[in-house]
C-alpha cells in the first residue's frame, strides 16, 4: 500500500521495527556530527549531560533517547534538535 506522508513510513513493516531503524538512525546520526566535531563520546556525554555509557547506546541504536535528552545532544553538538531531527530523517531515506 505504501506511506502516508511520513519520512520512512512502510505500512508493511512493523511499528517496533520502524522504531528500531529510527533509533539506529538517529545513532549514527549523533556519531557522525560528534566525529565531525572531534569528540570523544566522553567529552559529548560531558556537554550534554548524559552518562557516557547512555551516549554510547544511543549511538549503537540501542537506547531511544527522550525529548530532554534529544535536545541537549543537539546543543552540544552546536545545533538544534530541529536540525538533529531533520539529519534523521535523510537518513532514514
Amino acid at each position: 500500500m505504501g506511506g502516508i506522508g511520513l519520512i520512512g513510513y512502510d505500512s508493511d513493516v512493523s511499528p517496533r521495527s520502524r522504531d528500531l531503524k529510527a533509533m539506529a538512525a538517529f545513532g549514527s546520526v549523533v556519531r557522525e556530527r560528534r566525529k565531525a566535531l572531534r569528540l570523544t563520546q566522553a567529552e559529548l556525554a560531558e556537554r550534554a549531560h548524559v552518562e557516557r555509557e547512555t551516549l554510547g547506546r544511543i549511538e549503537r541504536g540501542l537506547r531511544e533517547p527522550g525529548l530532554s535528552i534529544i535536545i541537549r545532544l543537539a546543543w552540544a553538538l552546536g545545533m538544534n534538535a530541529t536540525g538533529l531531527m531533520a539529519r534523521m530523517e535523510g537518513a532514514l531515506r
